[in-house]
């Protein structure tokens, strides 16, 4: 059976950083993956206090959520780069967009870092 609630891979991709363009926050498309049915790895980067990386996996009724990859708490960036590297390893299909902020906010999943200054 077709599932219409499912969305491109790069069509979510290209549609939240079409916003970010809009709003001058700065990305970096660390891995660029398949067009569809392809996982996302989000890097939130902050300044001074390090980095934090968000995945997605479906929950008991087949919804995508986030989740954060390591707990609650920031990581050093070498430490998250090498977790992303080991993860492409594995996954050449896998899409990592990399975003510097000023708050650990998942941009795929909250719209509040589109406001910040």
């Amino acid at each position: 059976m077709f599932e219409t609630s499912r969305q491109q891979t790069k069509l979510i991709i290209d549609g939240l950083l079409h916003r970010c363009n809009l709003a001058g926050v700065p990305y970096y498309i660390v891995n660029t993956g398949g067009h569809d049915g392809c996982a996302i790895l989000c890097k939130v980067y902050v300044a001074g206090q390090g980095a934090c990386l968000y995945g997605q996996m479906r929950d008991m009724e087949g919804e995508l959520k986030w989740y954060q990859v390591f707990d609650d708490a920031p990581k050093m960036e070498s430490e998250v780069d090498q977790y992303i590297q080991n993860e492409i390893s594995f996954d050449a299909d896998l899409w990592v967009v990399e975003f510097e902020l000023t708050s650990f906010l998942n941009p795929f999943d909250n719209d509040d870092f589109l406001n910040m200054a």
